[in-house]
């Protein structure tokens, strides 16, 4: 499942904790998240803002699939296979609740604002570098934007010595 078709699930989702396999790690997205953390454990919960979603912000958490015997034992798994788990719950999910919840999650930067950069061999330019770096949207970037954008980086520092 794609996470477009994921997200437009959770939507619908007040009953159940979807869990998708992921390499190795089970993830739960959005209304499932909260569930998990809720009901399960409190796991430490990621918001992120997506490309593929137009910008929209998503919650997920997630744990290694070696520890699905810890998390999940003596659960009412109603679906299983290789590529996800579904667990039925007793109470239903508040989408209220879910969604002060998600607004309470801090959004997850994709670099941190305070990096610094010294002045490239004596030339203040280095500082447009600088400025450059930090406000690339790298969590939004195709790995072809990032590529283009390193290259004209390079130039740059090419020009100044």
């Amino acid at each position: 499942m794609s996470i477009k078709e994921i997200v437009e699930a959770e939507k619908s989702n007040t009953s159940k904790i979807y869990l998708y396999r992921e390499g190795l790690f089970f993830r739960a997205y959005e209304v499932s998240a909260f569930a998990l953390c809720s009901f399960v454990h409190p796991f430490k919960v990621i918001k992120r803002q997506l490309k593929v979603l137009n910008g929209d912000e998503v919650v997920y958490v997630g744990f290694p699939a070696s520890s699905e015997e810890k998390y999940l034992s003596g659960r009412n798994i109603i679906e299983s296979d290789d590529a996800h788990k579904v667990i039925g719950l007793v109470e239903p999910i508040d989408l209220n609740a879910f969604a002060e919840w998600k607004q309470g999650v801090e959004l997850k930067e994709s670099a941190p604002a305070s990096c610094s950069l010294p002045e490239v061999m004596g030339h203040s330019e280095g500082n447009g570098v600088l400025e450059k770096l930090r406000v690339f949207n790298l969590a939004n970037s195709t790995p072809m934007q990032c590529m283009m954008f390193i290259a004209q980086l390079q130039e740059i520092l090419k020009g100044l010595k």
